[in-house]
């Protein structure tokens, strides 16, 4: 039987893959069987159009089918390798020095009102750091990969290209993107009083709703900086690696830059090295004070 032909766009996939890491293909191919999976669900959730209670059901089916999906394809090619899932649980694995980790359905509230503005989100951590990430925008078929040493790329029907952060240091002329899911009013306060100066000296701040997306886009350039607040490392580590391999710097808002220690503080700030200084005097944080032993909480 004659094998069948591949379309262009397989084609240059096909030789974009081959030149590849065995872990970046690994990571690639389990954002794309999850991203086909999305992809479907969200056509559904487009003819839902709701916000109730049977959309966000919806929205959660579709997020646990896109987590089984990924979980099964991450085991079958590395079983051996720990897998980090939203929320700190674990699938234990033999190999200690392996952990994906993965955010099958990053932007969930914008999935669930057909948005189509969410992503698959893999990483692997090796070692104590993280070797590679993808970011995965199954609608707009943006799949957005780095590993470490060997830069940042986007895949897409145009291609294959390599991206670069934005070279702009002019904070007025600047793009930033925002993210947070404070629960508490005093959470909203802390969370606007940090973000007046910038809406008051950058050319616009946008809150998008997808944190892995919008660390890729500033990857992309199409951001000066990017803040999110109260995010999942599993969010995160993907975003993490394609942001510094594009030339930009991630760290903790009290400026801890080691990874991926900084990304368990869930308080990230990505920024181009021209504005490093302008957006960290806004944002960054006191580091914590470490108790001494016998140290009385209550005294002052």
């Amino acid at each position: 039987m004659e094998k069948q032909r591949m379309t262009f766009s397989a084609f240059k996939e096909e030789k974009i893959l081959s030149g590849l890491s065995p872990a970046l293909n690994v990571l690639i191919n389990a954002a794309r069987r999850a991203g086909r999976s999305v992809v479907r669900d969200f056509g559904e959730m487009e003819i839902l159009q709701s916000t109730g209670r049977k959309s966000f059901d919806f929205a959660i089916k579709a997020e646990r089918k896109a987590e089984d999906n990924l979980i099964k394809y991450l085991k079958e090619a590395r079983p051996a390798y720990s897998v980090l899932l939203e929320g700190g649980r674990k699938i234990e694995g033999k190999d200690t020095s392996n952990c994906f980790i993965i955010s099958p359905l990053d932007g969930k509230e914008n999935f669930m009102r057909a948005i189509p503005f969410f992503a698959v989100s893999v990483a692997l951590l090796r070692d104590g750091d993280i070797l590679a990430g993808v970011v995965y925008n199954p609608v707009s078929d943006e799949l957005f990969y780095a590993e470490k040493g060997n830069g940042t790329f986007l895949m897409s029907g145009n291609g294959d290209r390599r991206l670069r952060v934005s070279a702009c240091n002019d904070m007025a002329q600047s793009l930033i993107a925002v993210d947070f899911s404070a629960q508490t009013q005093s959470e909203i306060q802390g969370y606007q009083d940090k973000l007046l100066p910038i809406i008051s000296s950058a050319a616009g701040v946008r809150r998008l709703g997808c944190i892995s997306l919008a660390m890729a886009y500033m990857a992309f350039g199409k951001f000066e900086g990017h803040w999110c607040k109260y995010a999942d490392i599993t969010q995160t580590a993907a975003g993490a690696i394609i942001v510094k391999e594009a030339g930009g710097l991630v760290r903790a808002a009290d400026g801890d830059a080691k990874m991926p220690d900084l990304l368990y503080k869930r308080n990230i700030i990505c920024v181009n090295d021209g504005l490093d200084l302008l957006l960290m005097k806004h944002l960054r944080e006191a580091p914590a004070k470490k108790k001494t032993i016998g140290e009385n909480p209550d005294k002052q």
